[in-house]
């Protein structure tokens, strides 16, 4: 990886997206996990939220320097 890409990597937190993931769990226990629809919306709510955090470091780290 090249210089660039491991400070944004860093900057954007994407370890802390695994908890992101309990978003899928809704697809899970509702049975809808063969619907694709369902499968799409659940995916965009996961990438939504994702981005939602990373923006939100990123605005907090602004605010710190």
């Amino acid at each position: 990886m090249t210089k660039t890409a491991l400070l944004l990597v860093r900057t954007l937190r994407m370890y802390q997206w695994t908890k992101n993931a309990l978003v899928l769990a809704a697809l899970v226990f509702s049975r809808e996990f063969l619907d694709p629809a369902m499968i799409a919306l659940s995916l965009a709510a996961f990438a939504a939220f994702c981005m939602a955090s990373s923006a939100t470091y990123i605005v907090n780290d602004i605010l710190d320097i």
